[in-house]
């Protein structure tokens, strides 16, 4: 057991155990915060032969069909963050942003803005995606394969 100075005691789960044991079992055995996306990282095979892990199974598949299509000279960009404009900022003037998924900028300088999505959206995506759209005069297109 350490003393942090002026703090309570803190204590390892293996000190724990051995001064409580029922506690530390039901310490152990709670039950993990669900996150609101059941996403699963997925692998697929990149630019120049590499393979690169995508947040989900949906986001890899749009990258697959993007790269599969994408126009020759063109680029393809991945969680570009797009600053919001916002009338109320962060604490200290820190911006909000938005990850968009994808942007494919053409060799003629046109560029797409792409995020792969299923049905299960944050609460915040309808929201920041109006704000975002309006700051790059675009609109942001919504994909799930």
């Amino acid at each position: 057991m350490t003393r942090r100075r002026g703090g309570a005691p803190t204590v390892t789960m293996e000190e724990l155990r051995r001064i409580n044991p029922a506690f530390a079992a039901r310490l152990g055995s709670a039950p993990k915060k669900r996150s609101w996306s059941a996403a699963q990282s997925t692998r697929i095979p990149w630019l120049h032969g590499k393979l690169r892990t995508f947040d989900s199974k949906t986001e890899a598949r749009v990258a697959a069909r993007l790269l599969a299509e994408l126009p020759p000279g063109a680029t393809i960009f991945c969680q570009v963050s797009v600053p919001l404009l916002s009338i109320a900022p962060r604490e200290g003037g820190t911006p909000f942003y938005i990850s968009i998924d994808f942007f494919v900028v053409e060799a003629n300088g046109r560029f797409r803005a792409i995020d792969a999505k299923t049905r299960r959206k944050s609460r915040e995506w309808a929201r920041g995606r109006a704000a975002a759209e309006r700051w790059l005069g675009c609109r942001i297109e919504e994909c799930s394969e």
